[in-house]
């Protein structure tokens, strides 16, 4: 240590100048690596040249000067002040360049870790879409009973006028069949629904099979960021499609107005007696439809009122920015990175300690025992 201190004092640093520069090189290459890894054209791999050649430049000025000065400082004020300059410069050089070296470590793998989650993301929401879909399927025997019930009453109505008293058609049996309609074409619009949303959810299988190769083909990374952009947005569509959550409302709406129908009918009979009986069998069936449906209803409710996840788009991150958001999966490199620019601080520090240590007298000293070695090692 002597002999480092000797040196340094002689200003003889070309081992320390040069384990300097192999730094700022090294850091300049994996800034560049960072800084250019979504580069496509010339002029945006020049610019990154640029950029991580002037950011070495920079960070190897910045050691050189803080080895000449800080160290030489003698009083604790004078210390004190030249550390906090380094300390600033420390914090402006881990944005400046160590996070693009840690990008450049482990950018392209960061980004791949996060299409991949994504991908899980959205795997999961397919399912739970899929899932939600398939709570409404559960009404369709029900739809399914109450159109029969319907049909039945109609048919009893023509035949044994059970709810006027007097057989055939009329008012009564023409509602009731067209309730019994309302229903069968609610009921086949959740069929066809329901087969559209299985179709759907194989062929967003499939896409998402497809994003996964895509995350591990052996292309460039702008490339596979754009195809999994296509593939995404594809995915997203058909996740859209694939919810039920408009078909329940509009379930839900058909179920509260169905037994309003009966308000609406105005084919009363010309025989007063007729026209009365018929406008209170009337009312007894909106009572006995209402009841019936709000049953129905309360289920197709409680489907409308379930939360529905969100389909987020598919995030383009940055190198820098996929690093910084799996930081904990990245922490060596995240050391490795940072460590290429702040290494020599911590020699500066030890120089710092080490200076201190050492009286005037044993400075001079270690000067004049190194002067000989000097000059046979240069005369």
């Amino acid at each position: 240590m002597d002999g480092f201190i000797a040196d340094y004092l002689g200003e003889k640093l070309t081992t320390l100048r040069r384990s300097v520069a192999v730094l700022s090189g090294s850091s300049a290459l994996f800034t560049y690596r960072g800084a250019s890894l979504h580069a496509e054209s010339f002029f945006e791999k020049a610019g990154a040249s640029v950029y991580a050649l002037g950011s070495g430049v920079a960070i190897y000025i910045f050691w050189h000067m803080a080895f000449k000065v800080v160290p030489r400082l003698k009083t604790p004020v004078e210390k004190a002040l030249g550390l906090a300059v380094v300390m600033l410069g420390c914090l402006m050089i881990i944005p400046l360049s160590s996070a693009l070296n840690t990008a450049g470590i482990a950018g392209e793998d960061a980004l791949e870790t996060h299409a991949q989650r994504t991908i899980a993301g959205y795997e999961e929401i397919v399912g739970d879409r899929y899932d939600q879909g398939r709570l409404i399927e559960s009404i369709i025997p029900d739809l399914k009973l109450e159109a029969a019930r319907l049909r039945a009453s109609a048919k009893a109505e023509l035949e044994k006028g059970v709810y006027t008293g007097r057989p055939g058609p009329g008012a009564v049996e023409e509602t009731l069949n067209g309730m019994a309609l309302r229903l069968d074409g609610l009921r086949e619009e959740i069929e066809a629904h329901l087969a559209k949303s299985k179709t759907l959810a194989q062929s967003a299988s499939g896409e998402l099979d497809v994003m996964r190769k895509i995350v591990t083909a052996d292309k460039p990374l702008t490339i596979r960021t754009r195809d999994l952009g296509k593939r995404a947005d594809s995915l997203r569509t058909m996740l859209t499609e694939m919810s039920s959550m408009g078909l329940a409302e509009s379930s839900q709406r058909l179920l509260e107005a169905l037994p309003r129908e009966v308000e609406r009918q105005a084919k009363f009979s010309a025989n007063p007696k007729t026209a009365k009986s018929q406008e209170k069998a009337l009312e007894r069936l909106q009572e006995d439809v209402a009841r019936t449906t709000e049953i129905i209803g309360k289920f197709v409710a409680k489907i409308t009122a379930m939360p529905t996840a969100s389909i987020p788009a598919l995030e383009r991150l940055s190198p820098v920015a996929a690093v910084i958001m799996y930081a904990r999966d990245y922490i060596s490199y995240w050391a490795g990175g940072i460590a290429l620019d702040m290494a020599p601080l911590a020699i500066l520090l030890f120089l710092m300690l080490a200076l201190a240590a050492k009286s005037e007298a044993d400075l001079k000293q270690a000067t004049l025992t190194r002067l000989p070695q000097l000059g046979t090692r240069f005369g």
